[in-house]
Order: structure tokens, then sequence, then C-alpha cells
């Protein structure tokens, strides 16, 4: 739990070595996105321990509206801007280091028994929604409000209702003038 805290720390706060512990731990109860990110760090280690994850689940979604599911696993260094309405299924595997946006929900779908797989390094935009037995590829970009049903290749951003692809890992994007 801590040492996934602690990469938390790292991806949420940039000045983190700069400050001394005091300045840090105010910080941490001043954001909502730590705040959160306790909660979250919180319950993971509860369920491994056989403990009640019931309190910190019902504080997150009284505090937060976010419902994540004891059974997802979430690596470290996660990043929430803006930690509001985020709904993550159980079966779910989020990697290192993923940045998700206000209302994001990364569900299982009606016929799956596996929730979708999300590699390290993925940016999910406000509001987008991963459905299904999809994974999203290491550093995958998703545009906002995207509602993802097929596999996104590791590097690529993919955007709109289905998702599509509009940049692949080895493109440059060209801005015409």
């Amino acid at each position: 739990m801590f040492t996934n805290l602690q990469a938390d720390l790292e991806e949420n706060i940039p000045t983190l070595q700069k400050r001394g512990w005091w300045k840090t731990l105010r910080q941490c109860l001043a954001s909502p996105s730590m705040r959160a990110l306790g909660l979250i760090r919180c319950q993971a280690w509860c369920f491994k321990h056989g403990l009640p994850t019931y309190p910190a689940a019902k504080l997150l979604s009284h505090w937060f509206g976010i419902e994540i599911s004891k059974r997802a696993e979430i690596g470290p260094g996660l990043h929430l801007p803006s930690p509001w309405g985020i709904v993550i299924a159980p079966h779910v595997t989020i990697g290192a280091r993923c940045h998700l946006g206000a209302g994001v929900q990364i569900i299982m779908g009606q016929r799956f028994k596996q929730g979708p797989t999300v590699g390290d390094d993925v940016f999910i935009g406000d509001g987008s929604k991963i459905i299904g037995r999809t994974t999203l590829g290491d550093g995958a970009i998703i545009g906002v409000s995207s509602v993802v049903i097929t596999d996104i290749p590791a590097g690529a951003a993919a955007m709109g209702n289905p998702a599509q692809v509009v940049q692949e890992a080895d493109q440059q994007i060209s801005v015409a003038a």
C-alpha cells in the first residue's frame, strides 16, 4: 500500500522532492486527488488483508462519487487530476502511471467476466468509457468522451464514439498553416 501511495504522491505532487514532510502532508490533506487516492489505496489494502472495505468505499462514494471495485488491480502512480465520478469495475487491471479524468468509466460489459486491461502511462480523458474485454496498450491516449469497445495499440491516440485510432504510435502530427 505504501509503495503505491508513494508513487501516487510523486505522480500527483511534482515538487515532492523539494518540500519538507510537513508541507507535503499539508498539500496532501488539501488535495482532493490525494485524499481520493489515499482512500483507494486503503480499500485495496483492506481487501488484501481480509478486512472490511465498506468504510473506504462509502467515503469514496460519498465525497467523490467514485465507485472502485475491491477486485480491481491498480498500479502505482495513479493520477486523478479531478477525482469525481470515476467508476472501475471488478477484474479491471490498470497499469502504472495512468491518468484518469473526471467521469471515466472502466466497466466489464454484459457478456464478459474479465474487465478491460489498461497498460502503463495511459491517458484517459474526461467522460470516457472503456467497455468489455478491451486492452489499451502502453502509452495510449483516449480522447475526451470517447467510448472504447475495441483494443487500442500501444502509443496510439483514439477518440470518438465508438473510438477510432486517429494517430498510430509512429506517426507525427502535422499542423497545416
